[in-house]
């Protein structure tokens, strides 16, 4: 993954207080990430709450996300949206504990790209399915209703064969 500018807080440059932070994400930001999930555009907005001795990072994104239904396998294009925090704080040893990271107190900068990307991975559904069942291509709908037919038939029940076995 290459490091792009673009998504790099100055927070040397920053002052105390509240500084917001827009990006438009797109195909190619989540392309650098080796087997990435996501697919799509997300509009994310970052507010940064800079204290002394760390940062609060609040995280929101909405967006889209191209993939296939897990039901009838037509592409479709997810909504997803979501938010996520992080708190920064100072110290000489650098290293990720949690949702907390630590940097060095000299740091001038602090790349968001691994932020967001993880953010938005987190908030996508594990079942990706068309918004409704109409919208399933209808050679698959139709095979999936008469699957359902046979399961609800009592002659196929299980257990009404088995209890025909069972003494009286």
């Amino acid at each position: 993954m290459s490091t792009n500018v673009e998504h790099i807080i100055p927070i040397q440059g920053l002052g105390i207080g509240l500084h917001e932070f827009d990006f438009k994400l797109d195909q190619k930001f989540f392309a650098q990430f080796d087997d990435s999930l996501v697919n799509g555009d997300f509009d994310v907005h970052l507010v940064v709450d800079k204290q002394s001795t760390l940062l609060y990072m609040d995280l929101t994104f909405e967006g889209r996300n191209k993939t296939e239904c897990d039901r009838c396998l037509m592409p479709i294009n997810l909504p997803v949206k979501g938010e996520a925090m992080l708190v920064v704080k100072y110290d000489e040893k650098e290293r990720i504990e949690g949702d907390v990271i630590f940097i060095h107190p000299g740091s001038p900068v602090f790349d968001v790209t691994n932020f967001m990307h993880e953010a938005i991975s987190v908030a996508l559904p594990i079942v990706s399915r068309c918004e409704d069942t109409e919208a399933c291509d209808d050679r698959i709908a139709d095979y999936l209703s008469t699957e359902e037919e046979e399961e609800s038939n009592p002659e196929n029940d299980i257990w009404s064969v088995l209890n025909k076995l069972k003494p009286e």
